[in-house]
């Protein structure tokens, strides 16, 4: 969010914040360094805004929850009033918007978050150095997670 600030003004406003996207990232690349950016924003292209291109993201590295359980994380972010309602929030392909919070302001920022499959979907069409990670795996399996993610990143970056 920090990057976007020269720019933006309503940070709840999706107009305000797609036409920046690529404005943004632009400002954070002037730096010539590698930076990892974290987001659940889908990768979607809201009229002529794109969230993110190639030149912009040098790559992907997508870690995907199981949504059985990303539908508790939603029921008490969201304060759903049961899982039933997280469920219809998480697979509804027509919740669009969402508001996140940034984590180091406990600011919100609008966020387009769409259903947990069209999010999915839309990182896997990367067109450069994508890889997927299950969270998981992660978890159960983290020596050999981690052995994936450092191969990615010794054939990606320099």
């Amino acid at each position: 969010m920090n990057h976007l600030k020269k720019f933006v003004k309503n940070f709840k406003s999706i107009n305000e914040i797609k036409s920046n996207w690529i404005t943004g990232q632009e400002v954070i690349n002037l730096n010539n360094k590698i930076t990892f950016l974290k987001t659940h924003h889908a990768l979607c292209t809201i009229g002529k805004d794109t969230f993110t291109n190639i030149h912009n993201t040098a790559g992907v590295i997508h870690i995907v929850r199981d949504p059985r359980s990303v539908i508790t994380s939603i029921k008490y972010y969201y304060s759903k009033r049961d899982y039933l309602e997280a469920k219809e929030f998480l697979f509804d392909r027509r919740t669009r918007i969402g508001f996140l919070r940034d984590n180091i302001k406990n600011n919100e920022v609008v966020t387009f978050i769409g259903s947990w499959k069209d999010n999915y979907n839309s990182w896997k069409k990367f067109l450069k150095n994508y890889l997927i990670l299950k969270y998981e795996n992660l978890l159960n399996n983290p020596k050999d997670e981690f052995k994936k993610l450092t191969f990615f990143l010794k054939n990606n970056l320099n």
